[in-house]
């Protein structure tokens, strides 16, 4: 499979948590294979979105989807290094910093977050970014 044939079904993974501010999942690919797929969510059951200040911001208990891929990539025993990691926004900050240290080769994703920071870092450390359109 090409790169861009996994974000059909990475979009639809990406409807499945409930909240107001958008899903999103991700896959980290390798050899023409997901080894690895995350959506954000809340462990807990509880809401994914709060509203704070009139803004509806993200629930602090809320795991996000790179987080959860790269924790069940442990749990299963699977090696990210020079993988791919698609994803369906780009990462914020903190899940940047944890990207970094799969020492994936390259990230692709559809949508824009509003800190840029976190692009900045995966370049700084050598991932090649791609923002892709369907």
């Amino acid at each position: 499979m090409e790169i861009l044939d996994f974000f059909a079904p990475l979009k639809k993974l990406a409807k499945i948590p409930q909240t107001k501010l958008g899903g999103v999942a991700c896959f980290f690919i390798k050899n023409g294979a997901i080894i690895s797929s995350g959506i954000n969510h809340n462990p807990s059951g509880g809401p994914m979105d709060q509203e704070v200040g009139g803004k509806i911001i993200a629930h602090p208990d809320v795991i996000h989807a790179e987080i959860a891929a790269i924790q069940a990539a442990k749990e299963n025993g699977v090696n990210l290094t020079g993988s791919t990691l698609l994803l369906t926004m780009s990462p914020c900050l903190q899940c940047a910093e944890a990207i970094v240290e799969t020492h994936i080769d390259q990230l692709h994703y559809l949508y824009d977050w509003w800190d840029k920071a976190a692009l900045d870092l995966l370049r700084k450390n050598d991932i090649k970014i791609v923002k892709e359109s369907l």
